[in-house]
């Protein structure tokens, strides 16, 4: 109930209309610029604080999501944190939006606004870059796409997909979700990825609220891992001398692509460097909490 109420609260104040996306950029007073920016922001922040919540709570069998993705398409993800701390009035991608559209979009705004001063020189618009984008931003992205996860998990994961035809075929709702999350992971920054140095260096070298939302994404990202690799993987396969289709109905008939002859094997092996990497970094958080 609680968290109904804090959607519709946010919902209510607009807490999700971004009023620099429809403005051109503002030549009022740098402090009024920055105290409306650090504003806003937090609204953003406000609002997207009650999608984690329930985009966590929304997890199981019988969790049902209160905000959809179809009515943040307008919205900006979080900025940095540095950004958001110094007030630096920046403008992000919109939630969803790709390379593509997000480039699309900036050029159009910036002839949009050179045409409103008449060819003449504007202020400028500041925009962050993907290698610029914050934790948090990163964080959402991973707690949807788990989501969206589980839901397919819940309808019946690999029995719910057309028989015989295996993970790797696009007609496949496990090849979209498989795709998406490769690509959060390899959008990560050099400094996000998991490595045993990054755990070391946030571990003990970054502020904890970097450390938390660190370790954060990579739980999510590995319970998505768990979650879709274990899928198509043999539930006894003790015996068996390599990792293979599974062995229960419905069978994978479709054959093994050319390009890709030893895919059963990668995928387990994938799936056990994430997870091995991934209980080294709790073992480091473990005993870091425990000094």
């Amino acid at each position: 109930m609680m968290i109904r109420q804090a959607i519709a609260f946010a919902e209510v104040h607009k807490y999700t209309y971004d009023e620099d996306s429809t403005k051109r950029p503002s030549e009022d007073d740098p402090a009024a610029h920055r105290d409306r920016f650090v504003r806003q922001e937090s609204q953003r922040r406000t609002f997207w604080s009650c999608f984690i919540l329930d985009r966590i709570l929304s997890v199981g069998e019988s969790g049902t999501r209160l905000i959809q993705v179809k009515h943040l398409s307008n919205l900006q993800i979080p900025c940095s944190d540095e950004n958001f701390t110094s007030g630096r009035a920046v403008r992000t991608r919109l939630f969803g939006e790709t390379d593509e559209a997000y480039a699309k979009r900036r050029k159009e705004i910036h002839e949009q606004v050179l045409q409103q001063y008449g060819g003449h020189e504007p202020p400028q618009i500041e925009w962050e870059d993907r290698h610029d984008e914050g934790m948090l931003g990163r964080l959402i992205l991973a707690l949807d796409h788990f989501a969206d996860v589980n839901e397919w998990s819940h309808n019946g994961g690999r029995r719910s997909e057309k028989p015989n035809i295996g993970p790797w075929n696009p007609e496949t709702k496990y090849y979209q979700l498989d795709k998406r999350l490769r690509d959060i992971k390899n959008e990560l920054p050099t400094e996000l990825q998991l490595t045993s140095i990054n755990t070391e260096n946030h571990v003990y070298e970054t502020p904890s609220t970097t450390s938390r939302t660190y370790c954060l994404i990579h739980a999510i990202l590995q319970l998505s891992t768990a979650y879709l690799y274990l899928e198509y993987l043999p539930t006894y396969g003790f015996k068996l001398e390599k990792p293979q289709a599974p062995m229960d109905a419905p069978l994978v008939t479709e054959p093994v692509p050319a390009d890709q002859p030893d895919y059963w094997e990668d995928r387990a092996k994938n799936c056990l460097d994430y997870v091995r990497d991934f209980s080294y970094e709790r073992n480091r958080y473990d005993q870091w909490s425990a000094t």
